[in-house]
């Protein structure tokens, strides 16, 4: 039976006593102290974020940063879209990732290349996959089957992360090489999610794969660097990693779940706000210990700067390698650049056009299935959830 307006005036009371027992973090005057913690981060006695020169937070009018001429002539930009992962009956779970790079200007031969990984994990030993890359659609695609760690109890994040971060980045590398003044990436310079997961689960991290992906990433910006900049645009920024250290401090108590909270409660603002830059040293252990062991520290450690729109209140955070932005010229270029971006579009435009070439959309989703199970003999395992809501969910998270 759902829910009768008599319930929902309920819960409009029980969300008034919320309200009347809770203090809103922006009306405490001592949580503006934690900005200061920032001069630097410290995680014991290490720095772990840095800021570039002075702390500071910056502001320009939306409407002259948009119209500013582009800092870089031309902006690439990479995504990766999935199938998400699918389990069958003959005990194989799958995932398919698709990666596309954009332009501005565009650029239609670059539009029509991609790269695809389908990633599969067996618990059987005896079943050895061809992990040969091949080329198909007169050369314009590449394409690869892996197979995702087997000794795992994470079949499905293991087949959806192995697929992503090996298509992501063999395309990213692809685009670098083509490109001329400025690449982005959709989301962190780095698998953060494979990084998580070498933490929970050991046999993701210890695998040839996961030095194959990592080494594909630290190869392209050690190309890169002093030709091109390579920054990534986290549109939604769910990482806790600042406000985590702040809590372990002893300043003011923190009272955001998030980084983006943090951050968006020193920016808010009418103008489009921003940080300086900051080197993060936040997962800096985890990102070395699975790094080629001959990969320098201090170049590739992330830079984030943060991003304040006050037309939607959201944060976003931009990363680049430090030594992308190390020079205080090429620093300033690309935070100009990606104001402007914001102020025009939201996100980077190259992003946006990168996005709509790489996103799978549900009806491409279940085609793609149908054919997995024609191609196998096997037929899509499925649940009680699955029958009655048409999804299941993933402990990623992930919407199936």
């Amino acid at each position: 039976m759902p829910l009768d307006p008599v319930h929902v005036d309920g819960i409009d009371s029980l969300a008034r006593r919320i309200r009347d027992d809770y203090d809103d973090p922006d009306d405490t005057e001592d949580v503006d102290a934690l900005w200061d913690f920032l001069d630097p981060l410290r995680d014991g006695g290490r720095a772990v974020l840095e800021p570039l020169g002075d702390l500071r937070r910056r502001s320009v009018s939306l409407e002259g940063i948009a119209l500013i001429d582009d800092v870089y002539p031309s902006q690439h930009g990479v995504d990766a879209g999935t199938l998400n992962p699918r389990s069958f009956t003959n005990g194989l779970t799958l995932d398919v990732a698709h990666s596309a790079a954009a332009s501005v200007p565009s650029d239609l031969p670059l539009h029509r290349r991609r790269t695809i990984v389908t990633a599969a994990q067996s618990p059987n030993h005896r079943v050895e996959l061809d992990g040969d890359w091949l080329s198909f659609d007169d050369d314009a695609t590449d394409g690869r089957v892996v197979q995702a760690p087997r000794d795992t109890e994470n079949a499905r994040e293991a087949a959806h992360v192995f697929s992503l971060y090996l298509s992501e980045s063999t395309h990213l590398r692809k685009t670098v090489g083509a490109a001329e003044d400025l690449v982005y990436l959709d989301g962190p310079i780095y698998p953060l999610a494979l990084l998580r997961w070498v933490d929970v689960d050991p046999a993701f991290g210890r695998t040839d794969l996961t030095g194959e992906i990592l080494s594909k990433y630290f190869e392209t910006y050690d190309d890169a660097l002093g030709s091109l900049p390579v920054v990534g645009f986290v549109k939604n920024p769910s990482s806790s990693r600042v406000v985590r250290r702040l809590r372990e401090s002893s300043g003011p108590p923190v009272p955001w779940s998030n980084d983006a909270g943090f951050f968006r409660h020193f920016l808010a603002s009418d103008d489009l706000t921003f940080t300086n830059w900051f080197v993060s040293r936040l997962y800096a252990d985890e990102l070395f210990d699975v790094a080629p062991p001959e990969t320098p520290d201090e170049d590739f450690l992330p830079a984030v700067m943060y991003v304040h729109d006050p037309r939607h209140g959201t944060v976003h955070r931009v990363e680049a390698p430090y030594g992308f932005v190390r020079d205080d010229k090429t620093r300033e270029a690309v935070t100009r650049q990606t104001l402007k971006e914001v102020a025009v579009s939201r996100v980077p435009r190259a992003v946006d056009r990168a996005d709509s070439l790489a996103r799978v959309t549900p009806e491409q989703r279940e085609g793609i299935v149908r054919r997995f199970e024609e191609a196998l003999g096997a037929t899509e395992e499925t649940n009680y959830n699955r029958d009655r809501w048409g999804y299941v969910r993933s402990s990623t998270g992930l919407t199936l």
